[in-house]
């Protein structure tokens, strides 16, 4: 008995296909930015608290007949904490002892607040030091005289302040180099210079040292002394 071939007249089997699940994926990665938009003041609020209750441990453990240098330090951690939002903008102000809003400012205006707490007012420092030598400093803004509005304010007049008059230390990468006080200039990625001061670490840290500085939104209280490229180390202690 033979089989006959019946030829299939029709279009061909197809398997049926899944129907694509980006429109899925799309509305997770959405919610999930959604929800992470939403958590993050939280997030930063812990960890800006975590951060508070372990700078006042360190605070608390040294007294008042510390040196210069490390009640310099106490002092720029607890602005630390501070909200202060980053903002470069030139302002008229006092002189001396001229300050912008306290709640705004940038890595120079936390420096100078930090000495402005035990007498040392940078303003009037870096102005009267800029007239008497206006050519010896940085020629970077196009200006024929000084202003005490923002000389002291910008970081590279610091710097060739710092290495007039305080003491200059060649730039390291051993943490042993570094005392509580030490100015710190970074060059960042970008090329700008930046600024912090050397201070103590948390506790469980030992002498580690930190740096508190004002690179982002706020001022930070972190592990970053070698983060960036060390273009200065100073020590003022006037």
């Amino acid at each position: 008995m033979s089989i006959e071939t019946i030829e299939y007249i029709g279009p061909r089997p197809t398997k049926k296909r899944k129907s694509p699940q980006l429109g899925g994926w799309v509305l997770m990665l959405a919610a999930i930015l959604v929800l992470g938009a939403l958590i993050r003041p939280y997030l930063s609020a812990g960890q800006k608290e975590a951060d508070r209750s372990q700078l006042e441990e360190v605070v608390k453990s040294y007294g008042q007949e510390e040196d210069f240098g490390t009640k310099l330090a106490i002092n720029a951690m607890k602005l630390s904490v501070e909200p202060t939002l980053l903002d470069p903008t030139y302002r008229l102000i006092e002189y001396p002892l001229g300050d912008v809003p306290l709640h705004k400012g940038t890595s120079a205006d936390l420096i100078i607040r930090a000495y402005r707490h035990l007498g040392v007012d940078l303003q009037e420092l870096v102005h009267e030091d800029i007239k008497q030598n206006f050519r010896v400093y940085p020629q970077l803004w196009n200006l024929n005289e000084p202003d005490p509005n923002i000389d002291h304010r910008r970081v590279p007049n610091l710097q060739r302040f710092f290495r007039r008059h305080g003491v200059e230390m060649t730039p390291s990468r051993e943490s042993l180099d570094y005392q509580f006080g030490d100015l710190v200039f970074w060059r960042l990625p970008g090329g700008e210079a930046h600024l912090g001061m050397v201070v103590p670490a948390p506790m469980q840290q030992g002498e580690k040292p930190w740096v508190v500085h004002h690179l982002s939104d706020q001022p930070t209280w972190e592990d970053t002394l070698f983060d960036y490229k060390v273009i200065g180390h100073y020590r003022f202690q006037p």
